[in-house]
């Protein structure tokens, strides 16, 4: 992929992602997706909760005009979907933290198993020798996909 390529794809994703947003906002607002001021909040007035689904829209968006092969394209949207799926009924009903949670690993332990991706090995971290693994590395991508999930939906 060339430069100009480059450039060309993020500017479109960009622009679809921006559409999206406001297209989504209005939707948001019609069935209740919006965040209400508290003790804990300092906005004013409701504000539509469509972050995450509009990021998710332009990563679909990118797998679309995406000329190149994306390994496990399919998995990954799939599993982001159900992630995104999640989140915005979280935000529209407080799901509780204990169902989250069990989603999220259920989430992970798909994509280990069906696109056996897990960490096998990590490298050569200590020098000469490579860290290899073995069982522990399933508990090891199990954490830290969990991990990513709610550092990325804490920011």
């Amino acid at each position: 992929m060339n430069l100009l390529t480059a450039i060309t794809e993020l500017i479109s994703i960009f622009l679809f992602t921006t559409l999206f947003i406001f297209i989504a906002r209005k939707a948001a607002k019609r069935v209740g997706l919006v965040d209400k001021p508290n003790y804990r909040k300092r906005h004013q007035g409701l504000i539509p909760l469509v972050g995450g689904i509009s990021v998710f829209a332009g990563i679909c968006f990118t797998f679309a005009i995406a000329d190149y092969y994306i390994p496990h394209a399919r998995l990954y949207l799939g599993c982001a979907g159900v992630l995104v799926l999640v989140g915005a009924l979280d935000d529209r009903f407080d799901i509780s933290v204990k169902i989250r949670a069990v989603i999220q690993a259920a989430i992970a332990v798909i994509m280990m198993m069906v696109g056996n991706l897990h960490l096998s090995s990590l490298g050569f971290i200590f020098g000469s020798w490579e860290l290899v693994l073995g069982p522990f590395g399933f508990f090891l991508t199990l954490f830290a996909v969990w991990a990513a999930i709610n550092a990325f939906n804490m920011v």
